[in-house]
């Protein structure tokens, strides 16, 4: 309360538009007093003398120079000539603010540039090496070069408006307080960090010894992969789900073995977040485990490989992709359906590839009434298969009879498809020819069965088979029809 009361009198004394009157000391009863005219700015009691261990009257004329100089201190530093001074220098510092924020800008502007081409031209080279790492340090650069923008603009802005905030004697005090937000929390992280560096030295160790295993595992089964390294009894197609299933291992050998060292972790909110975590994972990853099972499962069963032709449950299409997860499917419709692993394993799948060594068969049923030869059928039958484009001449196609039926015998046309053809376009085809060899001979397919015979065949002549709209599509016929 005292030093509150002699600021605030020395301020008003100070302020006075006239010069301040001369410093005086006086004895009282009790005290020293210090007056300014005939105001008394301060007193000296016994206490404080005793506390500074001097005479009242020694520390009073301290206390009188102290005041002197603390009047005349803030009446030069408010005179007009120093606040121009600020003024001006503020400008200053605003003007190189912008300037070197404008400098540093265009800079890294200019280095990032460079550096990306050199990246790019570093991709483009023959060695392995600098070409993987022009692909993959080149996309990163861009976004590297924004965050040290934002840091050095950070930076300058605020030491910009620290030295604004010192250099005005009004402001000063909230200088303090802004320095003191940025520099204890600064301070603390730099103390803990280098208490734990030992720790963290461990850590990063860790880590870089499991990146180059991971890095070495994908080499060698890339290696198995593709021929190069032979491992007995074990399959080329295995190569990538075994080398996904050793890098999550080693991954979690080197959490498992860093864990200790990472710091804070024997703290409470450390073990909290972590069983916290641990819980989120057991009760989402239920899905996630049984897929990657059966996934594991699919791999070494060898159920199928990528490219055949297959069938999972109601799903008929060609594998484009099988991983840990999920597989991939491609309809005759173009459609990619995902499937998850665990699905696909409760299901019966159907590898049409497999079923022959020659390659896929393709088929089509017909049921022929029982006035038509069989040996008759099966020659319009493999004819048509002939004249049928996407199918392979050897080896021959072949008719089965299926079964006798109340009214009818269902055949079915087997052949192999073409290597390259499309699967579902050799089974149009083989429909579009049956139809026109049936119709050329006059033999009535039956399917559906009918209960009496109707007063003409029911075949489609020649002379109608291009009927309108037929006829103003002859493309249609070319894709039916082989030399």
């Amino acid at each position: 309360m005292r030093a509150r009361a002699i600021s605030q009198r020395l301020k008003k004394l100070a302020t006075a538009p006239s010069s301040p009157p001369a410093f005086t000391v006086e004895q009282s009863e009790r005290t020293v007093d210090i007056l300014a005219g005939e105001e008394i700015i301060a007193s000296v009691f016994p206490g404080d003398a005793e506390r500074a261990g001097k005479s009242q009257e020694q520390l009073a004329r301290e206390w009188t120079a102290a005041l002197e100089r603390s009047v005349l201190e803030y009446r030069v530093q408010h005179s007009w000539q120093r606040v121009t001074f600020r003024i001006v220098t503020a400008l200053l510092a605003l003007t190189a603010c912008v300037i070197l924020l404008l400098s540093m800008r265009r800079l890294i502007l200019v280095l990032s540039s460079r550096v990306q081409e050199r990246l790019e031209r570093s991709a483009q080279e023959k060695p392995v090496l600098k070409h993987q790492a022009g692909k993959v340090l080149a996309p990163a650069v861009m976004p590297f070069f924004r965050t040290l923008r934002f840091v050095l603009t950070v930076a300058i802005l605020y030491v910009t408006l620290q030295f604004l905030l010192f250099l005005f004697p009004a402001t000063r005090p909230m200088a303090f307080p802004l320095w003191n937000w940025l520099m204890v929390p600064v301070r603390a992280f730099v103390e803990k960090v280098w208490r734990n560096l030992p720790s963290l030295l461990f850590v990063g160790i860790i880590a870089w010894v499991a990146v180059y295993l991971i890095k070495f595992c994908r080499f060698f089964f890339q290696q198995v992969h593709e021929g190069t390294i032979t491992l007995a009894g074990f399959r080329p197609t295995w190569a990538g789900t075994t080398q996904r299933l050793v890098s999550i291992g080693i991954v979690t050998l080197a959490v498992l073995v860093a864990y200790p060292y990472i710091p804070g972790s024997e703290s409470a909110a450390f073990k909290g977040v972590s069983i916290f975590l641990g819980v989120l994972v057991s009760l989402g990853s239920s899905g996630l485990v049984s897929n990657m099972i059966a996934g594991v499962m699919l791999t070494y069963m060898d159920l199928f490989e990528v490219g055949d032709l297959v069938k999972i449950g109601a799903t008929i299409g060609f594998v484009r992709k099988s991983g840990l997860l999920t597989t991939t499917v491609e309809t005759r419709k173009h459609e990619r359906i995902t499937i998850p692993n665990s699905v696909v394993i409760a299901n019966d799948v159907m590898d049409f590839s497999k079923a022959s060594p020659h390659g896929v068969i393709v088929s089509v049923k017909a049921g022929i009434g029982y006035d038509a030869p069989w040996r008759q059928v099966e020659a319009m039958m493999k004819a048509a298969a002939a004249r049928s484009e996407g199918i392979s001449r050897y080896p021959e196609p072949f008719v089965l009879e299926l079964s006798l039926n109340s009214f009818d015998i269902t055949y079915e046309l087997n052949a192999y498809l073409a290597p390259g053809a499309s699967y579902f376009g050799a089974i149009a085809n083989l429909c579009r020819n049956v139809l026109d060899q049936f119709n050329e001979y006059g033999v009535q397919i039956m399917t559906p069965a009918y209960v009496a015979d109707p007063a003409s065949a029911k075949v489609v002549p020649r002379e109608q088979w291009h009927s309108s709209p037929a006829n103003e599509h002859p493309e249609h016929e070319a894709g039916s029809r082989a030399a």
